[in-house]
């Protein structure tokens, strides 16, 4: 593991473990995503706020499977999707060299989602990370763990809990949906041995018509702007759950899958991976998702930075609010399953009912509210407050936002 840089710095560790060959057991910017920060309020508070000379790391965690790793890259160690965030970061972020980045992957060779919760208590967290990066999804997406009952079926829920486990630990999460593995290489069977549990059981072997979808039916292709683009039936589902997850928590997510059918339109597979492989993208199928979808963020962040118009929020998380105090009055700035308080420059509009509220005049996130009990709600004209009159005690109030799509 790496020692803290006492200076600015970028440090990039990769356990030794997980950057061999062992396995484990078993955008583009759209209109609304005026302020990405704003989704990273722990992480972007303390690069902010840091105190110059002082030593302390600010921290970037990476989680996924060996496409997180960088297996099949030339040099994982700065080519691996969490490794190239951290580089980019450094040199867009950190001009005077005075911030002391540090990047520590922690990815593993054939983990999916179930992984990434089972080690995020006992791996992850030690680590005192400000950012997670996630990068799982390949191996999800495989009829093995897909079909099995080992991921879908089962994904949102232990995505939802790893991202809450985490913004109660004053940790942000940055997901990342998945690129689609050589769909013409990819044998879309299940293991003679293993039994489909997703969506109904079948005892084993399974044949390859009652798999669902069927194998012949598991390469799609799909319309992609003027083009037609080959995708994976199940990688899609993977990647709407991943999105959904990502819409109830408040995270941010860098849609990887949008740039690799991108990629897709001007590309062969073949391009995109070495000759025998199937899940794993060569060189430049990572520049081509994982690297653009970087690009686009970091710029975000360095146009929302440098303007000056950015402040570091609150970290302060509240589920609910308790509207049975005499005089309610919430300043709310940013909505999720879980709400934080965050700069009004942070460009979130608010909708009550039918009507959103834009507090820059700009295309923002759509958010949404409901409450258990009746209440009347009222919106100051910039969005920035909403005063709730209950109408019986102990009404709570909550609200739910779409993340920024990148």
């Amino acid at each position: 593991m790496s020692t803290e840089p006492s200076s600015g710095a970028l440090t990039i560790t990769q356990d030794a473990r997980y950057a061999s060959g062992a396995s484990s057991s078993a955008c583009r910017l759209g209109a609304v995503a005026k302020s990405p920060l704003s989704f990273m309020p722990n992480f972007a508070s303390k690069f902010v706020n840091y105190v110059q000379g002082s030593g302390a790391a600010i921290r970037i965690v990476g989680q996924g499977s060996s496409v997180g790793v960088g297996a099949t890259l030339p040099d994982p160690a700065t080519q691996a999707p969490v490794n190239r965030l951290g580089i980019r970061i450094n040199q867009t972020l950190d001009k005077l060299g005075i911030h002391p980045f540090t990047v520590n992957n922690q990815s593993v060779n054939g983990s999916t989602l179930n992984d990434g919760l089972s080690i995020f208590a006992s791996t992850i967290l030690p680590l005192q990370p400000d950012l997670v990066f996630d990068a799982f999804g390949m191996n999800d997406g495989m009829p093995a763990q897909f079909n099995s009952g080992e991921t879908f079926g089962r994904i949102g829920e232990l995505l939802r809990s790893r991202i809450i486990a985490a913004q109660e630990a004053g940790v942000d999460v940055l997901l990342t949906t998945t690129p689609h593995p050589h769909t013409g290489r990819v044998n879309w069977s299940l293991p003679a041995e293993i039994p489909m549990y997703y969506p109904t059981y079948m005892a084993p072997p399974v044949p390859e018509s009652a798999l669902i979808p069927a194998a012949a039916n598991s390469s799609v292709m799909i319309p992609w702007h003027d083009g037609m683009v080959p995708a994976s039936h199940r990688h899609l589902r993977v990647n709407e759950v991943i999105r959904n997850v990502a819409a109830e928590t408040g995270c941010l997510v860098l849609d990887v899958e949008k740039y690799w059918f991108d990629a897709l339109l001007v590309h062969e597979l073949d391009d995109l991976f070495l000759p025998g492989e199937y899940v794993h993208p060569n060189l430049l199928g990572h520049k081509l998702s994982y690297w653009a979808a970087i690009e686009d963020l970091v710029a975000a962040f360095e146009a929302d930075y440098s303007s000056g118009a950015y402040r570091a929020p609150s970290n302060v998380l509240r589920r609910f609010y308790d509207l049975s105090a005499p005089t309610p009055l919430a300043t709310v700035r940013r909505g999720g399953a879980r709400l934080f308080y965050m700069a009004s420059q942070s460009g979130i509009g608010l909708q009550v009912g039918e009507a959103i509220v834009r507090n820059d005049g700009a295309n923002v996130a759509v958010t949404t509210l409901g409450t258990n009990g009746p209440a009347v709600v009222t919106v100051d004209g910039a969005g920035s407050q909403i005063r709730f009159t209950p109408a019986a005690a102990n009404t709570d109030v909550f609200f739910s936002i779409q993340p920024f799509v990148l």
